[in-house]
């Protein structure tokens, strides 16, 4: 597949671009000349689903509408589509991923055994664990946080239905609380799963959902060039370009990941030419970032020779 080459690019985009992990996926079609025109209405308000990773009468996640964005298209000079992820569940694009992973956890748990959903984020993720254990048989969520996570973020994982722990001062120190002492406890009857932010297999296969959807919901006519994606950790890079494949769509659909300087885990990797870690995230936009990318995320970048595009500091 032919991908742009790495881009450095220190300044924000010429589109707005989002500064949490609700980023929608924007689908770029074909170029016009000399300008966009808008295209016919889109078909992504349809709630029915097609996907091989999970029952569908347990899918933790929706489908979400795409839409096209006349003034981002104008800005462009392409044609942008935006896949509206902020309506999921969770709020934010991890309820495919994370919801899969945790799904698929279930059904093969025994039906007498409860299962006990375990995560150390305090953003999205933890948000995903949480909505996706209410829609999950004989199943609960524990959300271990740093001491330094607010008030607000704290409620809103307990709202979600989730058993909230505070420990440690940093992420490092919670997780390591979370696996050392509460994954470790042999309880009766209940089963632990820890559920990893982005770095699991059944996490991509979820987000790969998304493309399934693009390809039903792109206008008749309109031929998808590109898919542009923030980059975290890389699970939704991973399955992006996973759905991507799926449907052989490498040789005329770049895939491009978006980074904030600060927080550019995989564009400081493409620079090295090998998978770094960063010292730390000095980025504003502090839950975008992850030290390092996962390992699968890098070799999709040396299998698609894929562009990374880097924005500001600010996001």
């Amino acid at each position: 597949m032919d991908f742009p080459r790495p881009l450095s690019i220190h300044a924000p985009f010429p589109y707005p671009t989002n500064t949490t992990k609700t980023t929608p996926i924007v689908a770029m079609a074909s170029i016009p000349t000399p300008a966009p025109s808008p295209p016919p209405s889109t078909k992504g308000t349809t709630t029915t689903t097609t996907t091989t990773t999970a029952q569908d009468t347990l899918q933790p996640w929706i489908e979400t509408p795409l839409i096209y964005s006349a003034q981002m298209s104008r800005n462009a000079g392409c044609n942008i589509y935006l896949k509206l992820e902020n309506v999921q569940p969770s709020g934010s694009f991890k309820s495919r991923g994370i919801g899969n992973m945790m799904l698929e956890a279930s059904q093969s748990t025994p039906p007498t055994t409860k299962t006990h959903f375990l995560c150390s984020s305090g953003g999205n993720a933890g948000l995903a664990c949480a909505t996706t254990s209410l829609s999950l048989p004989n199943s609960t969520a524990t959300i271990v946080v740093p001491l330094s996570t607010s008030p607000f973020m704290v409620q809103k994982l307990k709202d979600a239905g989730a058993q909230v722990v505070q420990k440690g001062q940093s992420w490092i120190e919670a997780d390591t609380f979370l696996r050392e002492e509460l994954l470790a406890k042999d309880t009766p009857g209940v089963e632990n799963v820890y559920v990893p932010p982005f770095d699991h297999p059944a996490i991509w296969r979820g987000a790969s959902t998304l493309i399934d959807e693009v390809v039903r919901q792109m206008p008749e006519g309109q031929k998808m060039d590109a898919v542009v994606c923030n980059v975290g950790g890389g699970g939704l890079a991973n399955g992006v370009c996973e759905g991507v494949h799926k449907h052989g769509l490498e040789d005329g659909v770049k895939v491009v990941a978006l980074e904030t300087e600060g927080a550019d885990s995989l564009f400081q990797s493409t620079l090295k030419g090998e998978l770094v870690t960063l010292e730390g995230i000095t980025s504003l936009a502090t839950s975008l970032g992850a030290r390092t990318v996962s390992e699968r995320t890098w070799e999709w970048y040396r299998q698609m020779k894929g562009g990374v595009c880097l924005g500001g500091r600010d996001g």
